[in-house]
């Protein structure tokens, strides 16, 4: 990319180390105005920075396994033992709670295979199979 007047302005490219694009970045004179992720993982965090999706993007489609979560669960801090502690560390945050409310895959960009859903118990609640994004059939529990 470039700046103008001292702020981004235009495309803007990162790339990956292997030296596949990450992702595109379009600013207007410093505001950044759009954002595509080409080659990587998409990591999406509810307010309480506990986690609420993670995605794979190939080539700049949804491609490979996807996690969503319910907006549960709570950051414990806890006293750390062994390494942790001889490095410095006295504590140590965990997540503790958290329920996935779905998974699955995608495939160049659509859902493909077993997509499960659960409840905030963690029991399934559906079954969805996916063929190239058309729903082949679904199982209600």
């Amino acid at each position: 990319g470039e700046y103008v007047n001292g702020v981004k302005d235009g495309i803007w490219i990162t790339f990956l180390s292997d030296g596949k694009i990450e992702r595109t970045i379009k600013y207007d004179m410093g505001t950044k105005v759009s954002e595509k992720l080409e080659n990587g993982v998409l990591e999406e965090y509810w307010d309480n920075a506990i986690p609420k999706a993670t995605y794979e993007y190939k080539d700049g489609k949804l491609h490979g396994p996807f996690t969503e979560w319910y907006d549960q669960g709570e950051w414990v801090r806890r006293p750390t033992e062994g390494p942790e502690r001889e490095l410095g560390y006295q504590f140590k945050e965990e997540l503790e709670g958290t329920q996935i409310s779905r998974e699955g895959d995608y495939r160049n960009g659509k859902l493909d295979g077993e997509i499960t859903y659960y409840d905030e118990d963690g029991r399934i609640i559906k079954i969805e199979i996916y063929a190239e994004g058309e729903l082949e059939s679904v199982e209600e529990r």
